[in-house]
């Protein structure tokens, strides 16, 4: 992955960490990736990261819009 990219993938999950500290509460993907201004599969990507490193949990979200949805909150 290049330099540049890597750059923002971890840009992107410090700001993630960072929102999801602030609300205090889950937040979906799209919500997530609507706040800091990316597509839902950037903001997917590094969540997914961050689960992987221990600092997020997510579960699947029951409601709304059909499909596959995910909450997101700190571990």
């Amino acid at each position: 992955m290049p330099l540049n990219k890597t750059r923002k993938v971890r840009e992107r999950k410090k700001k993630i960490l960072q929102l999801l500290d602030y609300f205090k509460e889950e937040m979906s993907t799209s919500d997530i990736a609507d706040i800091l201004d990316c597509s839902i599969s950037q903001a997917y990507y590094a969540l997914k990261e961050l689960e992987r490193e221990g600092l997020v949990e997510k579960k699947e979200s029951r409601g709304g819009k059909p499909g596959r949805r995910f909450v997101w909150k700190i571990k």
